[in-house]
């Protein structure tokens, strides 16, 4: 096939949803789409072209009539949820290069200078404190863990500050980053995660925290294990009540033990 093939308007749409159909078969998110497009048309068409050029504006033109805002990258490493006066709230973590003056404070979603104001000096520093330490440990954990074992920390967020809410829920999304994360490791290291101490509950992360031990992870805190491991019936709000605050916590504390699993990943 050649460039001049897809003149026609039938022809070249044809040809994309093409292209769009056999990168979506290869796993490829939409975002990276139209940059991955580009290489294939060039090498299928046969032609040589720029970013500056016709061809790539009539190739992203077509990804963007067809996703829109689909196409937009999240340029943020991670979310993590705090609390004001025991009200939930989400820091989003920007993706910074090189070294800039930041306000943490100013990552706090919908936040405002009155409620932020209102806060005696031990609370503030308490909340900047926690805010760091997730910057922190989210930059260690998106530079070493496969990015599939951390989804659910970007799902906790989103359960604690739906309407209604479900702060089962987020807990839940927390402690399966920990364990999911925990596993990995065992796995990576030539041991078994799915081994349980008989008659133990199937979801422990204590258990999954002396299994990694053993192949050489150092022991997670403890205090951290205590404050996300739960069962599965904490999705449920009918069987187990977890408040906001327990969900803000587990999300906090599930933060800091991937981190701490990511710092040894390697």
């Amino acid at each position: 096939m050649r460039w001049r093939d897809l003149e026609s308007l039938a022809a070249f749409d044809t040809y994309m949803a093409s292209v769009d159909a056999r990168l979506r078969d290869h796993g490829v998110d939409i975002p990276a789409r139209p940059l991955q497009a580009c290489g294939m048309v060039s090498q299928e068409c046969h032609v040589s072209f720029t970013m500056s050029s016709d061809i790539f504006a009539r190739i992203h033109g077509w990804f963007e009539s067809r996703y829109g805002d689909r196409l937009l990258i999240d340029m943020n490493v991670g979310k993590m949820l705090v609390h004001i006066n025991e009200d939930p709230f989400v820091v989003t973590y920007p993706l910074i290069f090189g070294t800039v003056k930041v306000e943490p404070l100013r990552w706090i979603e919908n936040v405002t200078d009155r409620l932020l104001e209102s806060l005696p000096s031990d609370v503030m520093e308490d909340l900047l404190a926690a805010i760091i330490r997730g910057f922190q440990a989210f930059n260690e954990i998106r530079s070493n863990l496969p990015p599939p074992l951390t989804a659910d920390l970007d799902a906790a967020p989103r359960y604690a500050l739906q309407r209604p809410s479900a702060p089962g829920l987020s807990k839940w999304s927390s402690q399966q980053a920990a364990e999911k994360t925990l596993s990995a490791y065992i796995s990576r290291k030539g041991g078994n995660p799915r081994s349980k101490p008989k008659g133990g509950p199937p979801h422990n992360l204590f258990h999954l925290n002396l299994l990694a031990s053993k192949v050489g992870l150092p022991c997670c805190e403890e205090r951290l294990l205590r404050v996300v491991d739960c069962s599965p019936n904490v999705r449920y709000p009918d069987r187990v009540k977890t408040t906001l605050i327990d969900a803000v916590l587990a999300n906090q504390a599930s933060i800091l033990i991937c981190q701490h699993v990511a710092a040894h990943w390697t």
